[in-house]
């Protein structure tokens, strides 16, 4: 940045020299187009160019409305504005660029930096009208140009390069966090950057390599594709190690964290993962075992959703995936047994205590229910069996208990009568006297003997 500032500073300070000497006409608009600098200095492509077109007002009123007119294929551009607050206007089809530039002040000039295809852009390409006529060349003047003004243009030009590498490094170095892998690891070194700048680069570039890739499908991210390819050619071995490692962790990270921000747990569209060609091993373990262990319990926590031993059933019947392990596998296998099993002994008892309610409400066990094996079944007719015995012996039981009592009340008056009658005749023994026929509970000798009792009492 301080090397812009400088030729910026530089720039300005030549281009007024260079109006001083070459520009006799101080009112008009004068501009100059550098020769064509090929990319193939960059990136091996011939066919295109860079070259800076610079105006400069050089009269003494302030020019509006510059209307700048490039007849080539331009591929790209930057426009160094007076202030950054002006507004343009643009317009780029395959042969022409149009720019409309509001106003120019005095001594005040713009840079237009452009990429073009073909065989560069010459003065003959390039029209330029403004609110005071049109634009003329800067080297258009008759005047001789002596030592010292040869100088400054070779100065001018020599600082036109300069400003345009400095640019150019300036775009690489924004590279290194928008397109670190294709823009900067997979190219070699351009040039103008120094080596030094250019491992800086490089070494930056694998530090936010990841920074800026939002791919949602695993296989697209970048870490993917990296381990899914073989190391690029200006990569060097150890920035190969580098980028394998920072990939590896990349990736699992980003299945750990797709995996385990559902409730859900989003685990199938994995379960069909290819291994990446160039991923170690142990990485690729770790990955696995990730997706296997997510997935089981994915499907453990699914089974509550099954009501059914037919379900139940056919997931016992399911093929194990590739990617899960075989003890993972085995776990669930088990636990689905287990659920099986208990779905089972869930029915059986609500069939059982089913028919149980049937023989304790006396209702006739008739079909076998298919939950109940046949031994639970043989053991439950036997219990009704044996009910059923008992309480017939049960009610036979009352029936006979229900008889003796009806034989034992009667005994029972006249013993209490007998008792009564003979409290009496030993509180007094005249109370035989008062016993009538129809109330004796005494047969006859029993009656006479309580007499003879009385009447012993009545001689003492």
């Amino acid at each position: 940045m301080k090397n812009t500032i400088i030729a910026g500073i530089v720039l300005i300070v030549v281009g007024g020299l260079i109006t001083k000497y070459f520009f006799n006409d101080k009112t008009e608009l004068r501009f100059v187009v550098s020769d064509r600098i090929p990319t193939n200095f960059f990136d091996g492509n011939d066919t295109e160019s860079i070259q800076q077109l610079e105006l400069l007002n050089t009269g003494d009123v302030e020019l509006q409305r510059i209307i700048i007119k490039i007849n080539a294929n331009v591929l790209d551009y930057y426009i160094q504005k007076v202030t950054s607050s002006d507004s343009i206007i643009t317009s780029k089809n395959n042969r022409l660029l149009e720019i409309l530039y509001p106003k120019i002040p005095p001594e005040g000039n713009i840079k237009i930096i452009f990429k073009s295809s073909g065989n560069g852009v010459t003065g003959n390409d390039i029209d330029i009208k403004h609110s005071k006529g049109s634009a003329k060349p800067a080297l258009s003047s008759n005047n001789s140009i002596g030592f010292i003004s040869l100088g400054l243009v070779l100065l001018y030009l020599i600082l036109s390069i300069f400003g345009i590498r400095t640019i150019l490094i300036d775009s690489v170095a924004s590279k290194v966090y928008y397109k670190p892998y294709d823009e900067i690891l997979k190219k070699s070194k351009p040039w103008y950057i120094p080596v030094n700048k250019w491992r800086k680069f490089r070494e930056d570039s694998i530090k936010y390599i990841f920074d800026n890739d939002y791919s949602t499908n695993i296989v697209n991210s970048l870490c993917y594709q990296i381990l899914d390819t073989d190391k690029q050619k200006y990569i060097t071995d150890d920035e190969w190690i580098e980028l394998k490692i920072a990939s590896q962790n990349k990736l699992l990270l980003s299945i750990s964290k797709d995996i385990n921000q559902s409730y859900n747990w989003i685990v199938d569209k994995y379960l069909s993962l290819r291994s990446p060609k160039n991923i170690d091993e142990d990485a690729w373990d770790k990955i696995k075992s990730l997706i296997s262990q997510a997935y089981i319990t994915s499907c453990i926590f699914n089974v509550s959703d099954y009501d059914n031993l037919g379900e139940i059933s056919e997931l016992l019947k399911s093929t194990k995936p590739e990617i899960v392990h075989e003890n993972d596998w085995k776990k669930y296998i088990a636990f689905l047994q287990k659920f099986k099993n208990l779905e089972k002994l869930k029915l059986q008892n609500e069939a059982l205590s089913d028919e149980l309610n049937n023989v304790l409400f006396g209702n006739e066990l008739k079909n076998k229910p298919e939950e109940l094996s046949i031994d639970k079944w043989e053991r439950l007719k036997r219990i009704e069996t044996d009910i059923y015995k008992k309480s017939a012996q049960i009610e036979k039981d009352l029936n006979e208990l229900e008889q003796i009592q009806t034989e034992i009340l009667p005994l029972k008056e006249k013993l209490d009568k007998q008792l009564k009658i003979i409290n009496e005749v030993l509180n007094d023994s005249n109370a035989i006297d008062r016993i009538e026929d129809y109330v004796n509970p005494f047969n006859k000798g029993n009656f006479e003997n309580l007499k003879i009792i009385a009447q012993l009492k009545n001689k003492k």
